[in-house]
Formats: structure tokens, sequence, C-alpha cells
């Protein structure tokens, strides 16, 4: 029984990854410099939004929960 499920699992993550290799082979229909231009703004705006979530706004959040101040903050 473990070995179908296995093979179950093995089998329907290799039909999800050539589905998805297939689902990234595409065409760029707009000039290559505008493409790797809206790629590289898009990373970043999703890592500036990532850096804020995961970092500021915990420390903000547990400072103003505890009412402690920082000692590195004048």
């Amino acid at each position: 029984m473990t070995w179908g499920l296995l093979f179950l699992a093995t089998s329907m993550l290799v039909y999800w990854m050539v589905h998805a290799f297939i689902w990234l082979d595409y065409e760029v229909t707009i000039p290559r410099w505008k493409f790797e231009l809206a790629r590289f703004g898009t990373w970043f705006v999703v890592f500036q939004v990532t850096f804020f979530g995961m970092l500021v706004i915990p420390l903000v959040a547990m400072r103003a929960s505890t009412g402690h101040d920082s000692v590195y903050v004048p």
C-alpha cells in the first residue's frame, strides 16, 4: 500500500513539474530590456514589501504592545 502511495505522489509531482515548465516556456513579446526592467522592478517591489512586512511591522508592533523603549533608538 505505501509503495502505491509513493508512486502516486511521485507521479503527481512529476506531472505538475512538467506542466509548470511548459507554462514557463513563453515568448517575450516586448523588447528584452523592457522585460528585464519590469522583472527587476517587480522583484524590487516584492522585496521591499516583504522586508517591511517581516522586519519592520513586527518590531514596531512589539514595541507598541510592550511599551519598552529600545536602547538603540535615541
